[in-house]
């Protein structure tokens, strides 16, 4: 009997389920390690990833308008510290000294006095504080970091740029008439594509189908709402990744590109989309991305293994129109005879031109034409090679 009291008065001494809490509420906040919730720790991660690359987080895709509105892109100080991270001291003409760099490239201070700034003001530019810097400084930057002219062009957008707190959704692509023009009298004797502001396709012959995007229908640039995109397919497809034997080679000058791209249009949102989603789903994208380079390549080498037509050496070319720089004409030319009887087989006889969409593409059969080193426009040379 005095047992079951005892261990009655024990019972009794238990605190209830709600005395615990409010003897827990009373303990003082400061005794108590403070643990981060998860919500947290995400948006710490987020804000440093936008802080390194100047990009959406690969995290978070916008799905919506407004979330688009939200997206934060490449700023001013972002690209002057990758740039000054690759600027080779030696290169300008500083001695290395005796004592090692903690940091690479130029330091702060270093840019600062040669190009006639305070390390101050500079720090402000490159934290993005300093509000517009003017066109000397902006000048003086460049000439001392020795940026090419797709640098300075960016630099230049960079800085015009006043963070639009919204961004633009604009209609579907429309190529311009003359690209037109100058893509229907190649017919098939050349693989071409015409490619959009962002790289989508929205024309292309069969012969450019079948060299380059042979597992995709060839009707597929006639939907404006899911015409290819190559950006997409170079760093999410892997048959397309395959079909490229000087893959890395080429990963950077579609990265630089879309840079430079960003750079003319901030407020794009679809653009922005894509270079989320690309950052979001490809490493490889991400990390190139951070590198900060800026490219306008218009012509270049594509070392190629196809899986009908075996080992191919092929030159590309991009055909620009002043009148619409956003609609490029990319065409394909073989450099070895290997290579030259490889493409004879393409399509190439009769010409066939299929119906016109009501989305303003183009698609085409067979067909001959004049030589193209005859046609009216002039093919931008590469502007910049990524360091």
């Amino acid at each position: 009997m005095r047992w079951v009291q005892r261990a009655r008065v024990s019972a009794r001494g238990v605190p209830s389920r709600a005395r615990r809490a409010a003897l827990a509420s009373r303990t003082s906040s400061a005794t108590r390690p403070v643990v981060p919730s998860s919500g947290q720790i995400l948006a710490s991660t987020l804000s440093r990833w936008v802080h390194l690359t100047g990009i959406p987080s690969p995290l978070q895709r916008p799905t919506s308008p407004s979330s688009v509105r939200d997206m934060k892109g490449e700023t001013l100080g972002s690209f002057l510290k990758t740039r000054r991270d690759k600027t080779n001291p030696a290169s300008i003409g500083l001695a290395s000294g005796s004592a090692p760099r903690r940091v690479p490239g130029l330091r702060r201070e270093e840019l600062a006095r040669l190009a006639g700034v305070s390390v101050g003001y500079y720090t402000r530019i490159e934290q993005d504080q300093a509000g517009t810097a003017s066109l000397q400084v902006l000048d003086a930057l460049a000439s001392v970091m020795r940026l090419d002219d797709a640098e300075r062009t960016h630099l230049y957008n960079l800085a015009n740029s006043h963070s639009p707190s919204r961004m633009i959704r604009e209609s579907p692509e429309k190529p311009h008439r003359r690209v037109l023009s100058l893509y229907k009298s190649l017919h098939e004797t050349i693989p071409a594509v015409v490619l959009g502001r962002r790289g989508d396709i929205l024309a292309w012959n069969r012969s450019a189908r079948e060299l380059l995007f042979e597992h995709i229908p060839f009707e597929a640039p006639m939907d404006i709402h899911r015409r290819p995109s190559v950006p997409r397919s170079f760093f999410l497809d892997p048959l397309t990744r395959d079909l490229y034997s000087n893959w890395e080679e080429l990963a950077r000058v579609h990265v630089a590109y879309l840079r430079l791209t960003s750079g003319r249009y901030p407020r794009d949102a679809r653009l922005a989309e894509l270079i989320g989603e690309l950052s979001m789903k490809s490493s490889d994208f991400a990390s190139l991305w951070a590198e900060g380079d800026v490219a306008d390549c218009a012509v270049g080498n594509m070392v190629l293994s196809h899986p009908t037509l075996g080992a191919l050496d092929v030159d590309y070319q991009v055909w620009l129109q002043p009148e619409s720089p956003d609609h490029r004409l990319e065409v394909y030319t073989p450099n070895d005879d290997a290579t030259r009887d490889a493409l004879s087989l393409l399509p190439n006889s009769s010409v066939h031109q299929v119906p016109r969409s009501t989305s303003g593409g183009w698609l085409f059969q067979n067909s001959t034409v004049p030589n193209h080193h005859s046609l009216p426009w002039s093919s931008n040379l590469c502007a910049s090679s990524p360091q």
